[in-house]
């Protein structure tokens, strides 16, 4: 069966969590991401990736182990910062980092605010990668996708199963598991990126 994206659905089912495991639900998704973090600075010559590997290891973490809410203000801030600049012209790899870098973002503010609305938006940025990775694959290939196509594309696939996955696992109260997989997992497979 194909899965799908739907916010409000997805906004009441996390209403439930407590908030280290929506702050958990929303850092797999920006771990996930770090190989377009990887990336984008390689393209770039940027070295911002520590402070993110940083960042999602004390999201990790488990409560009242991360420090004060200052902290992550900090980091929330920096991380903005490292968002790409709109003063050039944009490639997928752009898009990617951004959403990347959001996903992060998202996922500081979980972990400041504990609300379901911030996880959300972590989760979907995650899925909006997805999203912009299947839509440019298929430009490249000459081939405009239709959005059903788009949804069916097997990076939006993998990503959106994993959402699906990671949720069933804080469900069943398996932390651990979720952050395993996320750690050794990519949205974009190294092997994938040839094509882009």
């Amino acid at each position: 069966m194909m899965e799908g994206f739907d916010e409000q659905q997805l906004l009441q089912r996390l209403g439930q969590l407590p908030s280290y495991e929506l702050t958990v639900l929303a850092t797999a998704c920006a771990s996930r991401q770090t190989g377009n973090v990887i990336w984008y600075c390689e393209e770039y010559g940027l070295d911002r990736y520590p402070l993110v590997s940083k960042c999602i290891e004390k999201l990790w973490e488990a409560p009242g182990e991360n420090g004060h809410g200052g902290i992550w203000e900090e980091a929330l801030e920096s991380i903005m910062e490292m968002m790409p600049p709109d003063d050039h012209v944009w490639t997928v790899i752009d898009a990617l980092a951004e959403d990347a870098f959001a996903s992060l973002c998202y996922s500081i503010r979980t972990k400041l605010h504990a609300t379901a609305q911030e996880a959300t938006w972590a989760l979907r940025r995650a899925y909006e990668a997805a999203d912009q990775a299947a839509i440019h694959l298929s430009r490249k290939q000459a081939h405009e996708l239709k959005e059903p196509e788009i949804l069916a594309h097997p990076i939006v696939q993998r990503e959106l199963v994993r959402q699906k996955r990671d949720y069933e696992l804080i469900l069943q109260g398996r932390v651990t598991d979720v952050i395993a997989a996320a750690s050794r997992e990519q949205l974009i497979q190294p092997d994938e990126r040839e094509f882009f």
